[in-house]
């Protein structure tokens, strides 16, 4: 009986030290998994699928929400695209109402001076002297002797001459400092080179005869005076028939100062290494065109076209701004163009 009793006690012991055991276990394992952050697969999973049923039952949802945005999405940026084209033709509609109106309003005679020093400020200084007369108009130069600039409109009425050439070349009496004179060309090799043609002023006896001041003459070679250059203000009288008028602005490219260039005479009379000719017309159907020309002055072989340049060329050399008064909307184009054919058909 007392053997019985002591095997009891010692099994009782056994099941409470294993016990221990088992929780001791048990508590090191909850503090690893703590420690570690370790989720057991059945959490991880069930909460997986929490999140993934969350995630699709909101999907739908969202899905149709963005659905609906796009469609009022589309809808506004449609309506956007619709007032925008609307805006665009408006515009383009303005602006070529302004196009038409100014071809329409600004007249070539309008836009016939072109600006310079002395065009700018609107006086008259001891190198640029602005001076009108019947025919023409011009800016002188002192330092040059010469006219950098001639400017005037021929018209088809004007090339019904009632006069011809008068030959009384003098020096000018309106330059304050004293023109150039016909002694200055004797026996110098050039010939007097008109700016302003006495050809396209025999509209008018006074006209006519103000072609011959000496304001109006450069030292012209021969060669060119005579031949290229002839040819060319032939061809301007042919665009005055055609286009019913054409705006004339021509004179010698200065690009250098007047003592780098060769002289003639007692007055010391620059010769010119280029002249130009900045020719503005309109055409049948009442809008600008314009051309240019840069040629040497010396004989030249081939014809006028191969000179031809835009009217953004001459002002690159000259220095001056050529039909100013134009919308720059027109003026900008017009000027970069190098489209000529309305000019070679003609």
């Amino acid at each position: 009986m007392g053997k019985r009793k002591s095997r009891n006690k010692k099994h009782s012991l056994k099941r409470i030290v294993l016990i221990l055991v088992i929780l001791a276990a048990v508590c090191l394992a909850f503090h690893y998994v703590q420690k570690n952050n370790i989720i057991p697969e059945t959490f991880t999973s069930q909460n997986s699928g929490r999140e993934e049923n969350s995630y699709t039952s909101e999907t739908p949802s969202s899905e149709n929400s963005t659905g609906r945005g796009n469609t009022s999405v589309q809808q506004s940026n449609s309506s956007d695209l619709q007032n925008s084209s609307v805006e665009e033709e408006s515009n383009e509609t303005e602006a070529a109402t302004s196009i038409e109106e100014a071809q329409v309003s600004v007249s070539l005679s309008d836009v016939e001076i072109p600006l310079c020093i002395a065009s700018v400020t609107g006086e008259n200084g001891s190198d640029h002297e602005i001076h009108s007369y019947k025919g023409y108009t011009l800016c002188y130069r002192e330092s040059y002797e010469i006219a950098e600039w001639v400017s005037y409109t021929l018209t088809r009425e004007e090339l019904n001459g009632v006069t011809g050439r008068t030959d009384d070349f003098r020096s000018d009496p309106l330059i304050s400092t004293g023109s150039a004179s016909p002694a200055d060309y004797k026996k110098s090799g050039f010939d007097r080179g008109h700016l302003a043609p006495a050809a396209d002023m025999e509209w008018s006896v006074e006209s006519v005869s103000e072609s011959f001041l000496m304001s109006n003459m450069t030292p012209q070679a021969p060669q060119f005076n005579r031949g290229i250059w002839l040819n060319l203000e032939s061809q301007v009288r042919k665009w005055a028939e055609s286009f019913g008028e054409v705006t004339v602005v021509t004179g010698p490219v200065l690009e250098k100062s007047a003592r780098e260039y060769d002289f003639i005479g007692e007055n010391q009379v620059a010769v010119p290494e280029y002249f130009y000719k900045a020719l503005l017309a309109k055409d049948d159907e009442g809008k600008f065109t314009a051309i240019g020309f840069i040629i040497p002055n010396e004989k030249c072989e081939g014809k006028i076209w191969d000179y031809e340049v835009t009217v953004d060329e001459i002002e690159k050399r000259t220095g001056l701004d050529f039909f100013s008064l134009l919308p720059d909307f027109i003026e900008t184009p017009l000027e970069s163009s190098s489209d000529f054919a309305k000019w070679e058909s003609n």
